[in-house]
């Protein structure tokens, strides 16, 4: 299977600048009431969303919408303010507080006005308590995917900061399926293509996962680094990028929490959906809610004629259908990456791409763990070839075993026996001896 991964540009590529200008100085200045103003260029627009060497799978996505949340360290407020973004690819913000004002900035694209408000007000305590963006409360549309950026500073003099947004999510897109059986006895058997889904769908992303803001880039606070070391099996073959590990104190794969907030954020909300982790053979989650449905699965009718690849009886050894779809996920699991070959009881709730067939008559899948897939990333799946019978579980292969014994049989040995007499002597009754 050859994959092409692209990174995604992030909205507006220029070199970060810092333009400082000397400070004022005079006798007849009053340096405690002295003013800075900061400049925000927030990356805007759609033109420069085009992925790397990807003529054939433009991005379309862009920003319909800005929130930045201004929190004031030195006098202990919060602001929020919303703003349309400019059509001519940079929305520009001016910031000007005292000198020596500390200031932490946080710039989310495409916020679902309900979160923006439940958002609102919350200070970095409580942001990191409960302030994430949830895909199933309308956080998601392919030309509008939610993208951030973040930095802390202080007002020690007149600058200019470079903000593109980078997306919390990455895609995946599958253009193909072959089946092509190494084992011949499989050819002629009738295949159908079921169900194509991104199971144990991460739903929530944090946006403040060390419960303050970082100065040292953009993307540090709701990121962290992008040169960890990856895993050895990284999809898409990165070695390093951003890394997340949850600890324990992480959200569960099968739990939720009680949101008292506007709109879509009041009730109970999942922290994932599509949840195969740990179920029964042949069972396939697919209860994510629109528009997180329409991200992370694709249907096909078998009653319509959907999704067949091979009829009954065609001994030809290469079938292929078009799939043409573009997933979507926020870039990480709620568990850290392991071995997707494994027991029952060892199986890991990372986010998986499953592949459902249907070989006749019966469902086998084909899952592939999402290990440190990367944000503001596309990933391009050209073709995926299905060689031989898959897993009868959603979530994990399951590890077979063998054993093998060695028996030999032992030569028989040679006792000479020459005589045995038999009889019972009549005054004591025991045998006769053997003499």
């Amino acid at each position: 299977m050859r994959k092409i991964l692209t990174m995604l540009l992030p909205l507006l590529v220029i070199a970060a600048c810092n333009k400082e200008t000397p400070s004022l100085v005079g006798n007849d200045v009053n340096i405690a009431q002295e003013e800075h103003t900061v400049t925000l260029r927030i990356g805007s627009g759609s033109h420069a969303t085009k992925a790397h060497n990807s003529g054939d799978y433009p991005l379309s996505d862009g920003l319909k919408r800005l929130d930045v949340y201004l929190h004031d360290y030195t006098n202990s407020t919060v602001s929020h303010q919303v703003l349309t973004p400019d059509a001519s690819g940079v929305t520009v913000l001016e910031l000007k507080e005292k000198k020596e004002q500390r200031m932490g900035i946080m710039v989310i694209g495409n916020l679902d006005p309900d979160t923006a408000d439940f958002f609102d007000g919350k200070n970095t305590t409580n942001l990191y308590n409960e302030g994430r963006i949830f895909l199933s409360a309308g956080n998601f549309a392919p030309d509008a995917i939610p993208m951030m950026a973040s930095t802390y500073l202080t007002f020690y003099s007149d600058q200019t900061l470079e903000m593109p947004l980078l997306r919390i999510m990455c895609r995946i897109d599958v253009g193909k399926i072959t089946v092509n059986f190494a084992d011949e006895s499989l050819r002629g058997k009738e295949v159908w293509l079921r169900n194509i889904v991104i199971g144990n769908a991460t739903n929530g992303f944090q946006v403040m996962p060390t419960g303050g803001f970082s100065s040292g880039g953009i993307y540090t606070t709701q990121f962290g680094l992008d040169t960890y070391e990856l895993a050895e099996n990284a999809f898409g073959g990165l070695q390093t990028g951003f890394r997340h590990r949850p600890n324990s104190y992480g959200p569960s794969i099968t739990g939720s929490g009680y949101y008292s907030g506007p709109g879509k954020i009041n009730g109970t909300i999942y922290n994932a959906y599509n949840v195969c982790f740990k179920k029964n053979r042949g069972v396939l989650t697919m209860d994510a809610p629109s528009p997180m449905y329409e991200a992370t699965i694709q249907n096909y009718d078998k009653s319509a004629g959907e999704g067949k690849v091979v009829s009954a009886g065609d001994m030809g050894p290469s079938h292929t259908i078009n799939v043409g779809k573009s997933f979507y996920a926020i870039y990480h699991s709620l568990v850290a990456p392991g071995n997707n070959v494994c027991d029952y009881s060892d199986q890991l709730a990372t986010q998986k791409l499953i592949f459902e067939l249907e070989i006749d008559g019966q469902t086998w899948f084909y899952p592939i763990e999402l290990t440190d897939t990367q944000p503001n990333t596309v990933y391009q799946i050209d073709n995926v070839t299905i060689k031989n019978l898959g897993s009868e579980y959603a979530n994990f292969y399951e590890k077979k075993y063998a054993a093998d014994l060695s028996i030999s049989v032992k030569s028989w040995d040679e006792v000479p026996i020459a005589n045995w007499n038999l009889g019972v002597d009549p005054n004591t009754g025991q045998p006769v001896s053997q003499d």
